[in-house]
């Protein structure tokens, strides 16, 4: 687990696309449609690496 600070919060319906910062890295999450977190919040994230996609900077082709 580690800490990340959420930049964006983008509501979508069905669920929340929570655009995060963890040190030099941008990570985004995709939440369910209720959630206490707000952009500045520094909030504690968990990673299930089954669902995992990872991106190279350069390309965009998934790694």
């Amino acid at each position: 687990m580690f800490q990340a600070q959420v930049e964006v919060l983008e509501p979508l319906g069905a669920e929340v696309h929570l655009y995060l910062k963890a040190g030099p890295h941008q990570i985004t999450a995709r939440v369910g449609p209720v959630t206490a977190a707000r952009p500045g919040d520094h909030i504690p994230v968990a990673l299930r690496m089954d669902k995992v996609h990872t991106f190279d900077k350069e390309t965009g082709a998934a790694i």
